[in-house]
C-alpha cells in the first residue's frame, strides 16, 4: 500500500518507512532514492537533504533493524537465567524476528553495507545485538567443557540462526516455518540439536 504522502514533521523517518514499504511490496532491490521520494510524496531531491546515496539510506533502515533486533534479543538477555538456555532463546528471537521483518532482515545484512565503517550508529547498533550472542556463548562456555575457541563457537551459533533465518525466509523449509510460531518451533528445535550434538 502506498505511504500517505509527506506534508511535515520528521521528513527522515519518512523516508525510511517509505523504504520499508517498498522493500516489503516490492522487494529490497527495489529501494532506491527516487522510489523512496516518490513513495513519501516529496520532490526526488528531497531524499539526498538526508541520504547523500542509496547505501546511506540503506544504512539507516538496517539501523533500525539492528535496533529492533537488539530489543529483542536483548529481553531475552534479561529474562532467561541459564546461559545455554539464554543463547537457545536468544537465537530462537533472531530467527523470528527475521520471519516478522523479512525485507528488512536481507537489508540489513545488504552487501553493499557489509561494511559498516562509514555508518557508526549502524556498527553501534549491529554490535548490540552481536553483543547478546557473544556474552551467552562466553557464559555458556563456563557451564560446559568444550574444545573448541569462543570465536569458533561464537561463529557457529551466528551461521546456525542466520542460516535458518535466511532458509526461511526464502521459503526454503515449506509455508508452516514461514510464520512466527512455526519458525519459532523450528528453530527451537534445530538449536536444541545443534547444541545436543556440539555437547557430546
Amino acid at each position: 500500500m502506498p505511504a500517505k504522502p509527506y506534508h511535515h514533521g520528521n521528513l527522515r523517518r519518512a523516508l525510511i518507512q517509505a523504504a520499508l514499504d517498498i522493500a516489503r511490496d516490492q522487494g529490497a532491490d527495489r529501494v532506491s532514492l527516487r522510489r523512496v521520494a516518490r513513495q513519501a510524496g516529496v520532490s526526488h531531491a528531497a531524499p539526498y537533504h538526508h541520504f547523500p546515496d542509496r547505501s546511506a539510506l540503506i544504512a539507516a533502515v538496517a539501523e533500525e533493524g539492528f535496533r529492533s533486533l537488539s530489543d529483542a534479543v536483548q529481553a531475552v538477555e534479561r529474562s532467561v537465567a541459564p546461559p545455554l538456555e539464554r543463547l537457545h532463546a536468544a537465537g530462537v528471537a533472531y530467527v523470528v524476528f527475521a520471519v516478522t521483518n523479512p525485507e528488512q532482515f536481507r537489508l540489513m545484512f545488504s552487501r553493499e553495507i557489509a561494511d559498516t565503517s562509514p555508518f557508526p550508529e549502524l556498527n553501534a547498533a549491529a554490535l548490540a545485538a552481536r553483543g547478546v550472542l557473544e556474552r551467552a556463548v562466553a557464559e555458556s562456555r563456563a557451564t560446559r567443557a568444550v574444545t573448541t575457541s569462543e570465536a569458533v563457537e561464537l561463529a557457529a551459533a551466528w551461521a546456525l540462526v542466520h542460516g535458518l533465518a535466511t532458509l526461511i525466509i526464502d521459503g526454503q523449509l515449506g509455508a508452516e516455518a514461514m510464520s512466527p510460531d512455526g519458525a519459532a518451533s523450528l528453530s527451537r528445535s534445530a538449536i536444541n540439536s545443534f547444541w545436543s550434538q556440539a555437547a557430546q
